[in-house]
């Protein structure tokens, strides 16, 4: 059993969406663990465990404010995918057209050391682009289940 999102968007393993989610939040800068929803207690961070591109003050800030609401970050439209349930629910097509192009955008300048991590989530990427593309050609909405 696994995630499928219509349009062949994405089909696979929870595990391999939450990667890509991951993976993704991180070309932007934002610690999508620390965020509202994905947050753990258990774990202990620190301003080391931030991305680097954030000046002190804001890894302080960050920590002081945990969970992060997602309400921070509604002004990048990756907020679509990484704040959406990842079992049920659509994504209107205004937000695939929207997604698509932001995607694209990133595509092309992603920051990822593990030469198979990247490519996985070019992949992945790659793929999601197309399936958000059909369901615009469509006019879909695109759905998780």
């Amino acid at each position: 059993m696994g995630l499928t999102i219509t349009f062949d968007c994405f089909q696979g393993s929870y595990h391999t969406f939450h990667f890509w989610r991951t993976y993704l939040a991180a070309q932007i800068g934002l610690p999508y663990n620390l965020m509202e929803g994905f947050y753990s207690e258990d774990e202990e961070w620190s301003v080391e465990s931030l991305p680097k591109n954030m000046t002190l003050d804001t890894k302080k800030a960050i920590l002081e404010r945990l969970p992060l609401d997602w309400m921070i970050f509604d002004d990048d439209l990756l907020h679509i995918i990484l704040n959406h349930s990842d079992c049920d629910g659509i994504i209107r097509i205004d937000e695939c057209i929207a997604l698509k192009a932001r995607l694209e955008e990133i595509l092309p300048a992603v920051d990822i050391a593990d030469d198979e991590e990247r490519e996985n989530f070019i992949r992945i990427t790659t793929q999601f682009i197309k399936g958000l593309g059909n369901a615009i050609e469509a006019q879909s909405i695109v759905e998780f289940g």
